[in-house]
């Protein structure tokens, strides 16, 4: 038998057998869970619910992490931990959680010395909302239970 002909079918049948193995791959349960993960980019390039935001102003000098009753527990100033409180990754919500969500003040950002921008969040479940535009986003939500006990006594 020809040696390239030969060839040809072996590569033919190992790209047959990677093609399958890739598809078995997409279709487990495990890579499905993977790819929904808000912390995995992945989920973003095979279309998830999930989308990128920036909620801050584009030169945020000033963030204050809010407590419950409106006071200051914690003053941000340098940029790399407030970029990652700003940029995000946010879904969808629904009009029943929204109609029963009661907010509060959780973050201000601070532009200059007049400009500000709050962050509000429920106080039940993960839902946020900036400028009268509610989401959800577990990565913000964990980000903020990290500094609420990185700062408790």
């Amino acid at each position: 038998m020809n040696t390239k002909l030969l060839l040809k079918v072996v590569m033919l049948v190992v790209a047959l057998g990677a093609v399958i193995y890739g598809i078995k791959t997409l279709k487990s349960p495990e890579f499905s869970q993977k790819s929904n993960d808000p912390d995995n980019a992945i989920s973003l390039l095979l279309g998830s619910d999930l989308r990128p935001l920036n909620w801050c102003f584009e030169k945020t000098t000033q963030m204050e992490i809010l407590k419950d009753d409106g006071s200051i527990l914690k003053t941000i100033q340098d940029p790399a931990e407030i970029s990652s409180l700003c940029e995000t990754m946010i879904g969808g919500v629904t009009a029943d959680k929204l109609s029963q969500a009661v907010f509060i003040r959780r973050l201000v950002v601070r532009k200059g010395e007049k400009d500000e921008r709050v962050l509000e969040q429920a106080k039940e479940g993960g839902l946020f909302r900036v400028q009268e535009m509610p989401f959800t986003s577990p990565m913000l939500e964990k980000s903020l239970q990290r500094l609420n006990s990185s700062t408790a006594p």
